[in-house]
């Protein structure tokens, strides 16, 4: 589930987002900066959009293949979410349902790119059909590198 974030940067420092509201060791205030995904919902999107597992020897390939495939969503300026209830929750961006980034290919295109991978590194494959991770639990694998997602709810 994606998290508020705040802005920050100590003095002579880089700048950096967390999701905590207090200030800095340094004393610096934070700033708001809205609702984004966390890393396991980072890494599902992207399993969503590759279709492939999210550490391993294909890597190399992938990168080099899918680099230009995305680029950020201009709706939400890449954050994925807006504020709603006054900041107490957010609403999916309607333009890339929360990954906060864009295809600038069509599904084909992303699909062959998928294949070139595969077929070079067989056990690269991931499934893709992931429901939307802003509104499901996420289980990253670490032995096989891939996100599964889990029901929210059980029924007992």
């Amino acid at each position: 589930m994606p998290h508020q974030f705040w802005k920050h940067q100590c003095p002579g420092g880089s700048p950096y987002q967390k999701a905590s509201p207090r200030s800095c060791a340094c004393g610096e205030p934070v700033v708001y900066a809205g609702w984004k995904n966390t890393a396991p919902e980072a890494m599902a999107w992207s399993q969503k959009f590759s279709g492939l597992r999210l550490v391993g020897p294909h890597r190399a390939l992938q990168d080099r293949l899918f680099a230009g495939t995305h680029r950020q969503c201009d709706n939400c300026a890449g954050g994925g979410y807006f504020d709603a209830v006054g900041g107490l929750s957010f609403e999916l961006c309607g333009v890339c349902d929360g990954a906060g980034y864009v295809s600038t290919i069509s599904p084909e295109q992303r699909a062959e790119l998928r294949s070139e991978v595969l077929a070079e590194f067989p056990s690269a494959g991931a499934p893709t059909d992931l429901p939307n991770p802003a509104f499901t639990g996420l289980v990253h694998d670490l032995g096989q590198h891939i996100i599964f997602a889990v029901p929210t709810q059980l029924n007992v």
